[in-house]
């Protein structure tokens, strides 16, 4: 669903630190694998893709961004994504 849809989707908003705590103290815990933590880091990027290029196509000035369903280190992430951008923006409109 995270892929097909262009908004992003209701999940825990820990669970990269959550399947990761589980891997890290437990690896023979029975609903961690290395698959499941493959699959943990694609999410996170399909989700930080989205919000990159929510930032690159928005070519109107804005007051505010609604970050609805971000998780806490993906908005640690998005953060400093959102700091270059707005660095470039900054550049572009005092040429």
């Amino acid at each position: 669903m995270e892929i097909d849809d262009e908004n992003l989707q209701n999940i825990p908003r820990n669970y990269i630190e959550t399947i990761y705590i589980f891997y890290k103290h437990n690896t023979n815990y029975p609903g961690v694998s290395s698959t499941r933590l493959i699959l943990t880091e694609e999410l996170f990027s399909v989700r930080i893709n989205k919000l990159t290029t929510g930032l690159l196509i928005l070519e109107v000035p804005i007051r505010a961004l609604k970050l609805k369903f971000l998780g806490s280190i993906e908005l640690i992430n998005f953060r400093k994504i959102l700091q270059m951008q707005l660095g470039t923006i900054k550049m572009i409109n005092f040429n």
